[in-house]
């Protein structure tokens, strides 16, 4: 397939897949030259599975703890209330302890993975562009921290996080090399008002030729393709499978012969 668009005259600038080593090696055979990314749709979604994961230690370790306290206000009762009396495998000091690590992770886990996903954004809350010597640091410092946490869920995410890390800030620095000529002595109110304009421009219904004179019009256009062209997800391509999905289940579920019940 990546042949067959080759020969139809399309250059690609990158490719961003998941683990699948057979689109890798596709890829490098076609062409080594073509930077390959690792797909950030499957990183937010396995950041997902392990937040389900924190999240269901912590609810788990918050209703242990408060059967153990219920059960410790049971003992110290003057007169006993009838029945049996509440039991816990475990006492209450211990499972409070567990109750505090399991908040403890989740809210350090989150905060942190915020850091590490604003980090990476090709823009910043103040419509500039990312520099990748600021980006780098901060995602490895928030790593770092990560590893102080003794969970092996967090460990193990940690781990095949950090193996990614410069093909994830790859595109930060082509971006920055891209859009170096224009940025020498743009001013950077003028910079996040293009950003803005680009982010903005579907819904406006603006075209670069009414963002700014004529003067500036490479300027934009600079900026814009640049913008359009980063690349780091497949969840278009994702979006698009899991609609097409169902149908195909349904058509492999087919007989034979179904086709002739209809001629």
């Amino acid at each position: 397939m990546l042949l067959d668009v080759q020969k139809q005259g399309v250059h690609l600038v990158d490719v961003a897949s998941d683990g699948a080593l057979g689109i890798r090696s596709g890829v490098k055979e076609v062409s080594p030259q073509i930077p390959l990314r690792p797909d950030l749709f499957h990183l937010i979604r396995e950041v997902h599975r392990v937040t389900q994961r924190l999240e269901k230690r912590d609810y788990k370790a918050i209703d242990t703890a408060e059967r153990a306290r219920r059960a410790k206000q049971e003992q110290d009762l003057p007169k006993q209330r009838k029945g049996a009396p509440l039991k816990v495998k475990v006492e209450l000091p211990q499972t409070e302890a567990e109750e505090r690590q399991a908040v403890e992770h989740l809210n350090a886990w989150k905060w942190l993975f915020h850091e590490i996903r604003q980090a990476i954004e090709p823009i910043d809350k103040a419509g500039h562009i990312v520099a990748s010597t600021q980006a780098r640091p901060t995602v490895v410092t928030a790593l770092e921290l990560l590893t102080t946490l003794n969970n092996e869920t967090i460990q193990t995410f940690t781990t095949q996080f950090a193996d990614k890390l410069e093909e994830l800030v790859a595109p930060l620095e082509w971006l920055e090399q891209a859009l170096a000529p224009w940025e020498e002595e743009l001013d950077p109110k003028m910079e996040a008002f293009i950003i803005w304009a680009w982010k903005h421009q579907k819904e406006l219904e603006i075209t670069v030729e009414q963002v700014l004179p004529a003067s500036h019009q490479n300027l934009v256009t600079a900026f814009w393709n640049a913008l359009s062209l980063f690349h780091r997800s497949s969840s278009l391509a994702e979006s698009l499978h899991s609609w097409l999905r169902p149908y195909l289940l349904v058509h492999r579920g087919m007989p034979k012969c179904c086709c002739c019940c209809y001629s």
